[in-house]
């Protein structure tokens, strides 16, 4: 890959990761994408999306965890073991709206806007 493919590949990971939280974060993205999309479990899903990267940063994959200052690398991780703390035991959540009441829904997303906090802005193109 070239120089510049692996910045745009940088460069499209980290928005893609911003969107993720921004949704897991936010109880109004979440009512949005449920009436955009109603047969997705919002909850699931999101999950689903941060898997992706939870891969990324256990793999170590050099292309993604070297775009990344130490600090946010530990914020990720943080928020990583607070959402595995907060699924620990159970088999599923409740979809949208009623997951939006959930303790452990609410700790994940308070989790995520924490996170976002601490990821830098994305870099210019």
């Amino acid at each position: 890959m070239t120089p510049e493919q692996r910045r745009a590949l940088q460069r499209n990971s980290r928005n893609n990761l911003r969107t993720t939280l921004e949704q897991l974060a936010s109880a109004d993205l979440q009512r949005r994408y449920k009436a955009a999309v109603p047969f997705v479990h919002v909850p699931e899903e999101l999950l689903e999306q941060w898997a992706h990267y939870r891969r990324l940063l256990r793999e170590g994959t050099e292309w993604f965890v070297s775009d990344l200052a130490p600090d946010e690398l530990q914020a990720m991780t943080t928020f990583d073991a607070e959402a595995l703390r907060r699924m620990r035991g159970r088999r599923s959540l409740p979809d949208v709206p009623v997951a939006l009441d959930d303790a452990a829904w609410q700790a994940i997303m308070a989790a995520a806007r924490e996170l976002l906090v601490a990821l830098a802005p994305a870099p210019a193109p």
